[in-house]
């Protein structure tokens, strides 16, 4: 099979490097300034950046820098060559308006599969472990003020930016050389890759997977920034809140109704306009 799309791989690849290394020495230097006891010597302060990296503070600047690269980086690749950038933006991005009752759909729907994912990993005892466990470890030690208030950056500045760079330019400038499935597959596994991690990866890749069903089916990345910022919102408010291990077949059924009734809803209400034949 020839991908003649294979441009958008390199670049995402590039994207991750340079939002890492963006991301590393921008949370380092913040870290340091704000963090970093100003009476010990540069290279005593840098050794403090292992133990300041795991708190929550660390965690909430990553995400914020983290999405606003993703945005930065998706704008200035999406408007190149345009003299008219905001038109050129939602045509190319897919940044058309949506119908709410749709976004409200598929962010159930998004939270089943989330569900589904969350209670797999955690009765398979890999809830605590890779970056999954990290962020559940710096997330508990903040109050119920503060966690609302660190779910709300978690939530908006990955929902936009993730959606626009994957769901917006991956996978509309492979669906134009590649056709529908292959951007839809191949924009999920990338986005599974970012996370790059044994146990987020593939679960990230079937939300990816949802997600960009969900846009394709309905025509508005919009769909996907709502229900991805709802997801992010809801773990992260409800980390810490295990369940008894009993529950898991209840949660899993819950989960699959919330997705398969989304996905039945919006099937339906899209049968004219959709890319799939499923």
């Amino acid at each position: 099979m020839s991908l003649k799309s294979w441009p958008p791989y390199v670049v995402a690849l590039l994207s991750f490097l340079v939002i890492n290394t963006v991301v590393g020495i921008g949370i380092g230097a913040l870290l340091l300034w704000l963090d970093g006891d100003p009476t010990l010597a540069m290279k005593e302060r840098i050794a403090q950046l292992p133990e300041l990296a795991t708190t929550p503070k660390a965690l909430v600047l990553s995400v914020a820098l983290t999405g606003g690269s993703f945005i930065g980086i998706t704008m200035a690749l999406t408007a190149r060559g345009s003299r008219h950038a905001s038109p050129t933006l939602v045509r190319r991005l897919c940044l058309f308006p949506f119908d709410a009752r749709e976004a409200f759909a598929a962010s159930l729907g998004v939270l089943g599969t989330s569900m589904v994912l969350d209670t797999i990993v955690q009765v398979s005892g890999l809830g605590g472990q890779g970056t999954l466990g990290a962020i559940h470890a710096a997330l508990v030690q903040l109050p119920e003020h503060l966690l609302i208030a660190a779910a709300l950056v978690v939530g908006v500045f990955p929902g936009i930016g993730e959606e626009l760079f994957f769901r917006g330019y991956m996978m509309r400038r492979m669906q134009a050389s590649d056709g529908v499935m292959i951007a839809w597959i191949g924009s999920s596994v990338m986005f599974g890759i970012f996370h790059f991690d044994p146990v987020h990866t593939p679960t990230s890749a079937l939300i990816g997977a949802y997600l960009g069903w969900m846009v394709l089916r309905t025509g508005s990345l919009w769909i996907g920034v709502v229900a991805h910022t709802a997801n992010n919102f809801v773990a992260t408010v409800s980390v810490g809140r295990d369940f008894a291990d009993e529950m898991a077949p209840v949660l899993i059924l819950i989960g699959l109704a919330a997705a398969a009734s989304a996905v039945w809803y919006v099937r339906e209400r899209r049968k004219a306009h959709a890319p799939f034949a499923w």
